[in-house]
């Protein structure tokens, strides 16, 4: 298990077909933030082709371990107002207030290996294969077991849902 607990920067923030459906069909404001924590800058003098983080970094591209973190913001859309237009309207406003910005995210990441207790490395609904599975959190969260056990009942969940356990490694 991997935890970081560090300042990062929020992205995007961004809803989906997903995420449009609930929140009209639940009159509820959830909106998707993408994180990256940073990664500093690796010192490899012995080829001269390699790329830095850094030049990366100066050409616009987001460097670091990336996430998604749900957040809601019921308040921002009260009275019946969740139409796709009025989320639209709302995420627009949420975008302008925190793309950018940075703040404290918490973010258990587990691998599948240790949420199967060694018995599998990877799961896939045919199209993605993913090695580890993760939550994060706006600020400082430290309850370990409890996010062990929510990771394993996604993974379940998951394999309930369209995705196996892969062979590929």
């Amino acid at each position: 298990m991997k935890k970081n607990n560090e300042i990062a920067v929020i992205n995007s923030v961004s809803l989906n077909e997903k995420l449009y459906s609930f929140n009209e069909d639940n009159e509820t404001f959830r909106v998707a933030l993408r994180i990256t924590y940073s990664v500093a800058d690796s010192d490899d003098n012995k080829d001269n082709d390699i790329i830095s983080l850094s030049e990366f970094a100066d050409s616009g591209c987001v460097v670091g371990k990336t996430y998604s973190c749900i957040l809601n913001f019921d308040r921002v859309l009260e009275g019946g107002k969740h139409t796709e237009k009025e989320q639209d309207k709302a995420l627009e406003e949420l975008s302008k207030k925190f793309v950018g910005k940075k703040a404290r995210f918490s973010t258990f990441d587990y691998t599948i290996s240790e949420l199967t207790d060694g018995k599998e490395k990877s799961i896939t609904d045919g199209e993605h294969t993913y090695s580890s599975l993760a939550n994060t959190y706006l600020g400082n969260v430290d309850d370990e077991a409890a996010e062990l056990r929510k990771l394993k009942t996604r993974l379940a969940d998951m394999i309930d849902d369209n995705f196996s356990y892969s062979t590929d490694d």
